[in-house]
């Protein structure tokens, strides 16, 4: 029964807690959001721009990208960045690395917005990463686990293996010295 109950409230969540009013003023910080050209990536880059953030929207595709900027200035009124990203590519990705670097001294918040296809509506899937990323209740979490709608929730067990994350680090590290 616990099971069920929990897998229930994290496929149908709540009313949340946590709302766009929620995320604090972000004047002066800047963000990028992978994927921003649609679903929650362009949401959350809407939100952070409505809340002053200097956003960069990171995506593979420069046309999608343009079309998305144009989409948040007539949403918010305030302009975006474009930051072309293949994450596929080692290479592109030390490239877009060194072109934002180029242009900003700091990044304050880096959403890692994957693929996704809105199980919920993107204005409410925004949520959980716009607290995680935004917060100042989330930075004391330590890296725990959120489920929507910016709740802590039970990862997987086997995602706790550490030798199993060890030898992903090491996996990973040796792709990037390739680069």
């Amino acid at each position: 029964m616990g099971l069920t109950y929990s897998l229930l409230r994290e496929v149908y969540p709540p009313t949340p807690s946590f709302t766009e009013a929620s995320v604090p003023d972000l004047s002066g910080k800047v963000v990028i959001v992978t994927g921003a050209n649609a679903g929650i990536g362009k949401e959350t880059a809407r939100v952070l721009l409505a809340k002053n953030a200097k956003v960069y929207i990171a995506c593979r595709d420069a046309s999608k990208g343009e079309a998305a900027l144009k989409g948040l200035k007539d949403r918010t009124g305030r302009d975006a960045y474009l930051l072309q990203l293949n994450l596929s590519n080692l290479k592109a990705v030390k490239a877009a690395a060194e072109e934002f670097t180029s242009k900003e001294k700091q990044l304050h918040i880096l959403f890692n917005n994957a693929y996704n296809f809105i199980l919920w509506d993107v204005t409410l899937g925004a949520l959980t990463q716009l607290y995680a990323g935004t917060s100042p209740e989330a930075a004391t979490l330590g890296g725990q686990y959120l489920v929507p709608w910016a709740r802590l929730g039970t990862p997987r067990a086997d995602t706790g293996d550490e030798q199993l994350g060890k030898e992903l680090w090491t996996w990973l590290e040796e792709q990037v010295e390739r680069v």
